[in-house]
């Protein structure tokens, strides 16, 4: 008997997001146009975008340019809590310090309560 496959698999998706900021140049200049060619890839609706303050600091303008109207983004905190770590190694919602584990649930709640914009 054949293995069965996932059902995603030889389906047409409605929307496939790609986290590419993991993957983009290192030199900001050249960002824009990464981003661009990703979008262009065959069945990409949209991106993972970080919400960090590196992101908020030098990618946020080319990044409203670069994405098209109508694109399906996802936005992560994985760099705000990388951010968060660096600067406090109990920072974590899996960290066995209740403190860390408690700032990690505040940056959550600020971000979710935060207003757009």
């Amino acid at each position: 008997m054949p293995a069965r496959r996932p059902a995603s698999i030889g389906c047409a998706c409605q929307a496939r997001v790609v986290g590419a900021y993991l993957s983009q140049p290192l030199e900001q200049v050249n960002r824009p146009a990464y981003a661009h060619a990703v979008l262009q890839l065959p069945g990409v609706t949209g991106l993972e975008i970080p919400l960090c303050a590196t992101m908020a600091r030098d990618d946020a303008k080319w990044l409203m340019d670069v994405l098209p109207p109508g694109a399906r983004n996802i936005a992560t905190l994985m760099g705000a809590c990388d951010e968060a770590a660096a600067d406090d190694p109990a920072f974590g919602l899996a960290s066995t310090d209740p403190a860390g584990r408690n700032r990690a649930l505040d940056l959550l709640q600020q971000r979710a309560t935060a207003s757009p914009g």
